[in-house]
């Protein structure tokens, strides 16, 4: 059976739970964050509930069965990727790369065939100068 691919901190999230949960228990867990972080705002997660939510926006990315056959089945983590985020202080000012390699900034987000979240190569193949840029997904909104 081949282990599907998924990120580090979904691994993280997966290991953390298994100890606890079931898969549904774990999925709920995952929707209670949603909830929280929607009626209270991000700043009232904790580290816990932070890595879950990244977790939650990975799985309703259309990752949802490979998050089941993770879980399931074992996995292996990929590489890292990261963001490049120009402002700190500003949400719009992360690249975004189109399909059709037009550049542009603006949210985090990937919608609109626009990529946000690259490897290092891909950082490096883009512009040697946006490595100073690169960021770790998980670590947006912390």
């Amino acid at each position: 059976m081949t282990k599907v691919e998924i990120p580090q901190q979904v691994a993280d999230y997966i290991e953390r739970e298994k100890k606890h949960y079931t898969l549904f228990g774990a999925n709920l867990f995952l929707g209670q964050t949603s909830q929280k972080k929607t009626n209270y705002g991000e700043g009232m997660l904790s580290a816990e509930e932070k890595t879950a939510y990244a977790t939650y926006e990975w799985i309703t990315e259309g990752n949802s069965e490979v998050f089941a056959k993770a879980w399931i089945n074992g996995y292996k983590v990929g590489e890292q990727l990261y963001y490049v985020w120009f402002l700190k202080d500003d949400k719009e000012s992360f690249l975004n790369i189109s399909a059709t390699d037009r550049m542009v900034c603006s949210n985090e987000h990937e919608r609109n065939n626009y990529r946000t979240k690259f490897t290092m190569a891909e950082i490096e193949a883009t512009d040697l100068r946006y490595k100073a840029f690169a960021i770790p997904v998980e670590e947006v909104g912390k």
